[in-house]
């Protein structure tokens, strides 16, 4: 590689995105691990527990690896960033904001989803409030919450952030799209048009991510949503963890109208719901956008200082040490003799 005169190597962005490309190869490579893991785990406490793990130790587990690998490679890579931030938890005035705006988004969605099964008489609905409904709710909603938290650490955060670096958003988007549709259809069994909306959904998701660089909208969002489908309606839902609420719902019909017990994100028209959530996002992020995106140009290239000629240098240097030579004499003083001797202008 050529360098200048002074011996410095370019300044482009080369550097960056490999260093990006590296630390979502970091990454990716610890999340796999981390998920065989937590399956190992969880394995081995239900042979050994007769009652089983429970509906939040595999969740609890994975966040708690999640978390300290993730923050391990963000002190290692992304010094210039607090660990936290790095991680898509960014501390800003505005994060409360962000939190609320996601929260109505997902609010919207999900009744837009329930709403057709309603309005056609499709649905039906009992409630149960006893102890154990009660207890078993809590659970619910405290591991969809963990849940949450896993799927935007990892497709939202740091390793979004660094694919986005070392690609373009556009291009980390569409890759994290495909890898929600694979663990969609690994972890619930989905088939292919349920993947097709899964990786439809993680777009939202990762869109909020790449407009605020921050997981508080698009958290929100996911969380809210999954909350309102299983619990506030009481509906199951391929996209979410299986979830005891005390509401209990069920719609009667073709799959393409009622999901055929998968959840209304299976309906015909979960596709244009989640399409118009995608638009409603990036319109309502415009200040985010501006704000949070922005980056400013720097320049590219080898540096202009050239150093001048050895002789040019030397020249000058001989230039500034030369004495200086009057000419004309020392000039007189009146007074002096040599002004009385010179001085034949006529007095006045």
């Amino acid at each position: 590689m050529p360098t200048s005169a002074g011996g410095a190597a370019p300044a482009t962005g080369n550097n960056t995105a490999g260093r990006a490309a590296v630390t979502f190869l970091l990454c990716a490579i610890y999340f796999s691990g981390t998920m065989a893991l937590t399956g190992v785990l969880t394995h081995i406490v239900d042979v050994l527990r007769p009652g089983g793990s429970g509906p939040l130790l595999g969740p609890l587990l994975n966040l708690v690896l999640l978390v300290a690998g993730l923050l391990a490679i963000a002190r290692m890579r992304v010094p210039e960033l607090r660990p936290l931030s790095a991680l898509g938890l960014v501390r800003r005035p505005s994060a409360t904001r962000e939190a609320g705006l996601g929260a109505a988004v997902g609010w919207a969605i999900a009744v837009a989803l329930v709403l057709p099964g309603v309005l056609l008489l499709r649905m039906r609905s009992s409630l149960s409030l006893d102890g154990f409904h009660l207890g078993a709710a809590t659970a619910s909603i405290l591991a969809l919450l963990l849940f949450v938290l896993a799927r935007q650490l990892v497709l939202c955060g740091l390793p979004f952030q660094a694919l986005s670096r070392a690609t373009s958003p556009t291009f980390a988007t569409i890759a994290f799209a495909c890898v929600a549709a694979l663990l969609t259809s690994y972890t619930a069994g989905a088939d292919g048009a349920e993947a097709i909306v899964a990786s439809m959904a993680q777009v939202v998701f990762c869109l909020a991510a790449a407009r605020t660089r921050a997981i508080w909208l698009g958290g929100a969002l996911q969380f809210v949503w999954g909350l309102c489908i299983t619990e506030l309606f009481g509906l199951p839902s391929f996209l979410w963890p299986p979830a005891t609420s005390l509401v209990r719902s069920g719609m009667q019909g073709p799959r393409w109208l009622t999901g055929d017990g998968f959840g209304p994100e299976a309906t015909l028209w979960a596709v244009p719901i989640v399409i118009l959530s995608a638009i409603a996002v990036w319109r309502l992020t415009r200040d985010y956008a501006w704000y949070y995106t922005f980056d400013p140009i720097t320049g590219a290239g080898y540096p202009m200082d050239v150093a001048p000629p050895p002789e040019h240098t030397r020249m000058e240097q001989a230039s500034q040490a030369a004495p200086l030579i009057q000419i004309g004499g020392i000039g007189s003083h009146p007074g002096s003799p040599a002004s009385s001797a010179g001085d034949t202008e006529p007095r006045i």
